[in-house]
């Protein structure tokens, strides 16, 4: 029996090695001799670049930055040395995990830090950096990244040292001839798994602000905010990036990432099963688990589970999907490559004994799994 286990983090309950690690668990009590191909995935959000460290056994370099709200915190990056390759998570510094409920407001929230940790890459000279860009506490269209990487924003005469969601509304002008020397030539690849615009009723503001903590007030501010940035990019660059897909991930980063950075967008999952090499891991298996905390239709389009079941499909390996929830019938499951998915939490359990109970629910339903398709 050769097993490949290749989960998703269950959100607030589980990261994606625990994940992993469970379900391992789960099938050894049924078949303690399985062959069992252990793999985290992530698709770009919190926890990426130190999964791809650790698979690939690459080296955390830590750096010393600032979190949204300016505290300094201590974040880091994957460094490939053979390929001089860099891995980074915006979250990692930028990300809604720094910040309690109450602190929760893109008007004041940064991605200086993000920029920080880009900075800290490019001074390694790499080769290629990718970035996730998931998880995002900012909606400052990357203002706060391009200060950090050099880039200077004023109001008239008054620098502005870092920039938040309010300064959208509020520079004068922009200095560049102090950013990084590296950028020019720097390959820098965004994993990113939304298609929203920039700016519209599905771009980065209206559709993610108010779960940063935005009032339709500062919706409404910041929305006028990211259609002047997008303007004065057109401007000085040549082209708005209002339309693109993936354009409004992350407050705007996407969009600022490829304006200020000369970043490309590139699929997150697609990217992430290149570097493990998931499609030749998949090859020859018994069977592939995979799981994630909400199974949905979003799950189907572009996401993690969505492509593993592409390749599965391809490749004539049956999927199987633990989740904590799922709102997808059978037959879409059937449709789209998935043999089957198993709810995790008995029914009727409250919220926080689910989430506190996820590694050792992901065990027992491993256990039920292995002896309807492991056994010999």
């Amino acid at each position: 029996m050769r097993v490949l286990i290749c989960a998703d983090a269950f959100k607030d309950a589980a990261d994606a090695p625990t994940v992993c690690r469970a379900i391992a668990d789960g099938i050894r009590q049924v078949q303690p001799t399985a062959h069992l191909d252990i793999c985290p995935l992530a698709d770009g959000g919190e926890g990426t670049a130190r999964i791809l460290t650790n698979q690939l056994t690459a080296r955390w370099v830590p750096v010393t930055s600032l979190d949204p709200l300016g505290r300094p915190i201590t974040s880091g990056f994957g460094w490939l040395e053979d390929s001089r390759t860099a891995f980074l998570d915006m979250a990692e510094t930028s990300g809604l995990q720094h910040l309690a409920p109450n602190e929760r407001n893109p008007l004041y929230t940064s991605t200086f830090g993000t920029g920080q940790l880009l900075r800290a890459a490019l001074d390694q000279s790499p080769q290629r950096i990718y970035l996730g860009i998931g998880g995002s506490a900012t909606n400052d269209g990357g203002m706060g990244m391009a200060a950090a990487l050099g880039y200077r924003f004023f109001v008239h005469n008054q620098p502005i040292t870092m920039p938040t969601g309010r300064h959208l509304a509020q520079f004068t002008h922009v200095e560049d001839s102090e950013r990084h020397p590296l950028l020019a030539k720097a390959d820098i690849r965004v994993l990113c798994d939304v298609g929203n615009p920039l700016l519209g009723e599905l771009g980065a503001t209206r559709t993610y602000g108010p779960q940063k903590g935005a009032s339709p007030d500062d919706i409404s501010e910041l929305e006028k905010g990211l259609h002047r940035l997008d303007t004065w990019w057109e401007e000085h660059f040549g082209r708005s990036l209002a339309n693109i897909a993936g354009s409004g991930a992350a407050g705007g980063l996407g969009a600022g990432l490829m304006a200020f950075c000369g970043a490309r967008l590139v699929s997150g999952a697609e990217t992430i099963f290149d570097i493990l090499d998931i499609r030749n891991r998949i090859r020859g298996k018994t069977l592939v688990i995979s799981g994630e905390g909400h199974l949905d239709h979003q799950t189907l389009s572009g996401k993690l589970i969505g492509q593993l079941a592409q390749l599965t499909t391809k490749l004539e390996v049956p999927l199987v999907v633990l989740c904590g929830q799922q709102s997808l019938s059978y037959a879409a499951l059937q449709q789209n490559g998935i043999q089957a998915a198993y709810t995790i939490t008995p029914d009727g359990t409250p919220l926080p004994q689910a989430l506190r109970n996820t590694p050792a629910n992901l065990s027992r339903t491993a256990v039920m799994v292995s002896r309807h398709y492991l056994t010999e």
